[in-house]
Parts: structure tokens; C-alpha cells; sequence
């Protein structure tokens, strides 16, 4: 029997990112780039606050809140 992917066995968000990208016929830029960063960043907050569960301890701290993303742009942005 199959067992799940672990979060180490599993791409990057910017490698999928990149894979996505190519088996489409282009390649990503440098801003699109930075954004696939700031994907990563918010990717990894929020798999580390699913592993870190609850505690008595946990129930007297305050949780850091996860910062989201806001995108704008163009239309047509990133098409080809």
C-alpha cells in the first residue's frame, strides 16, 4: 500500500511553480518570480501552524496571525 507524501517529499511551490509553467510553453519572470517567493512564504506559515496543534500551553498564548497576499496588476498579466 501507497503511503501519503510527506511535506519533504513533495516540490517547492516555487519548483511546481516552474514545472506548471514550462509544461505550458513559457517561462516565468522576474515578478512573477518575486510572487511565487511570497507564495512559498505563505505556503510554508501556514503547513508550520497545522503541525504545531494544541496544548494547555497553546490556550494562554496568542497565536501570531499569518499574513495573507493581495495581488494586482494588469489585465492580461502573465498571459502570453
Amino acid at each position: 500500500m501507497d503511503q501519503p507524501a510527506q511535506a519533504n517529499d513533495l516540490p517547492s511551490f516555487a519548483e511546481h511553480a516552474r514545472r506548471a509553467a514550462q509544461s505550458h510553453g513559457f517561462s516565468l519572470d522576474s515578478a512573477q518570480l518575486e510572487v511565487v517567493g511570497h507564495f512559498q512564504r505563505l505556503h510554508d506559515e501556514l503547513t508550520q501552524s497545522e503541525q504545531v496543534g494544541y496544548s494547555l500551553l497553546s490556550v494562554f498564548m496568542r497565536a501570531r496571525p499569518i499574513r495573507g497576499l493581495y495581488l494586482w496588476g494588469g489585465v492580461g498579466r502573465g498571459k502570453r
